[in-house]
């Protein structure tokens, strides 16, 4: 499968990909980000993970909500063929770190809503090395995924492209009778995915969708921000729903 995020930054580079309206500001600090901008800062990310030696078959984690990074991390894990394994929230320390144990990942994101909750995971975690999305909230020797803007906009070192059965995320079900168990989705899954959803609903370039849901789930990856990615419209990215924004 190609790289259909630098293929749509060539097709329409100064075209809105994303209004991100996630930060502490709001809609008040909304920022619009064409596809150009999106695969830059995505090469970037890519890039950073390559540094900490993250390559094809390995997994990042992430604990976080809605949030630019976590787009750029999902993108930028697609372009290394690594899995991204997206941690429900709304799971307990307890249940999150069998899940965090068994798929073994290299690195550990999170954000500003869960330092307690990384606190608690920290004993379990061993080898796995843990990134604040947040550089304020950072220990003095953790890594910070802020300083990837330190580093070239190029497209990073790849194969051609990967096999549809490569991962490229890791899911959860709810875990409502037992123990939450992955999903893993290929490129192809949501490659053709993408695909059929454009198709299917008549997508375009012209069209705007809200992205409220959380991007742990499938329903944020692929409903609409993956189809809309790949048919050159846009998301306004929303940390979570809220009724007054």
């Amino acid at each position: 499968m190609s790289d259909w995020l630098q293929r749509r930054a060539q097709l329409s580079p100064t075209a809105p990909a994303i209004i991100d309206v996630s930060g502490p500001g709001g809609l008040a600090g909304a920022r619009e980000i064409d596809y150009r901008t999106l695969e830059a800062e995505t090469n970037q990310v890519a890039a950073w993970l390559q540094a900490q030696r993250i390559g094809p078959g390995d997994r990042v984690a992430i604990l976080a909500k809605n949030r630019l990074e976590y787009l750029q991390l999902w993108f930028a894990c697609g372009k290394l063929g690594a899995a991204l394994q997206a941690l429900n929230w709304r799971l307990t320390v307890g249940e999150l770190g069998p899940l965090i144990t068994q798929a073994r990942p290299r690195l550990l994101c999170w954000d500003r809503d869960f330092v307690a909750e990384v606190a608690a995971l920290r004993p379990i975690l061993g080898s796995v090395r843990t990134v604040a999305l947040d550089e304020d909230l950072a220990d003095p020797d953790e890594l910070r995924l802020s300083s990837c803007r330190e580093l070239a906009c190029t497209a990073p070192d790849r194969q051609a492209s990967w096999e549809p059965g490569q991962p490229w995320v890791l899911c959860y079900t709810g875990g409502t009778t037992g123990q939450a168990k992955a999903a893993l989705l290929t490129h192809g899954t949501i490659t053709w995915n993408a695909v059929n959803t454009v198709s299917s609903w008549g997508l375009s370039k012209s069209d705007v969708a809200i992205l409220n849901a959380p991007m742990f789930h499938t329903g944020g990856l692929n409903v609409f921000t993956a189809p809309l990615i790949h048919a050159g419209g846009c998301s306004i990215l929303c940390r979570e729903f809220d009724l007054e924004l």
